[in-house]
């Protein structure tokens, strides 16, 4: 029996047609055979806000589809040579080449804020399914991109938002210490309720300690002098 080192080098026009019927199979093309990358950039080259998001979506759903069709091809590698050379597997190698070719280079992220800023003003129009698929592709791609990318940034935008409505309530002579103590429960309401239904639970006492901070703790002073105003009225 031949027992000889097979090279990638030889098995690889074996195994690239199958690859490629996969690629045609997802993306509804049989008279053509492209890169993968070159199906999924063009796509999304100009678009931003909901109709970004729904192109990504549609592109990641078909990532995960091909991710795990051409890791069968793979399996033996997978299980037997991956683990003992501390390479990343090949769904973790798929998912960042997804990351760093969509998600780092196109407005996924502002376009997802976005969205969530327009939860957070009361907006109806929401597309509620949308955006919780697009920030479902951080939570799914990996704890370290949804931490340093998505998290990262939401928390961000949420002291920004929250610190600018703290600084016009708090200097706003019409709104008196109770107006301002509903707000800040309606507040909390609101993040708690959107934060429940999109993102992970340590995100959401993360995003509820910020409203807190912004509309409570830096404004201490003032909400007492607006709170011994009251008693004097």
């Amino acid at each position: 029996m031949d027992m000889r080192r097979i090279t990638v080098e030889e098995v690889w026009p074996t195994i690239q047609p199958g690859i490629d019927n996969i690629i045609d199979i997802i993306e509804g093309i049989v008279d053509e055979i492209i890169t993968n990358e070159e199906r999924v950039l063009p796509n999304l080259v100009g678009k931003r806000g909901d109709i970004l998001l729904q192109e990504v979506v549609k592109r990641w759903d078909n990532h995960k589809y091909m991710t795990v069709w051409t890791t069968k091809f793979f399996v033996y590698l997978n299980k037997y040579f991956i683990p003992g050379s501390l390479l990343p597997t090949l769904q973790e190698s798929s998912y960042s080449i997804f990351h760093r070719r969509v998600l780092g280079v196109h407005e996924v992220m502002e376009s997802i804020t976005r969205m969530i800023h327009r939860v957070r003003i009361g907006d109806q129009r929401i597309n509620q399914d949308l955006l919780k698929s697009a920030i479902d592709i951080y939570v799914n791609i990996g704890k370290n991109y949804y931490e340093d990318d998505f998290e990262e940034k939401i928390l961000e935008k949420t002291h920004q938002f929250y610190s600018l409505k703290a600084l016009k309530w708090i200097n706003d002579p019409n709104i008196s210490y109770q107006d301002y103590m509903l707000k800040l429960d309606e507040s909390l309401m609101r993040e708690r309720h959107w934060a429940g239904l999109y993102v992970k639970e340590d995100t959401r006492k993360k995003l509820l300690k910020i409203v807190n901070h912004e509309l409570v703790n830096v404004h201490t002073i003032q909400l007492e002098e607006k709170r011994k105003r009251r008693r004097l009225n």
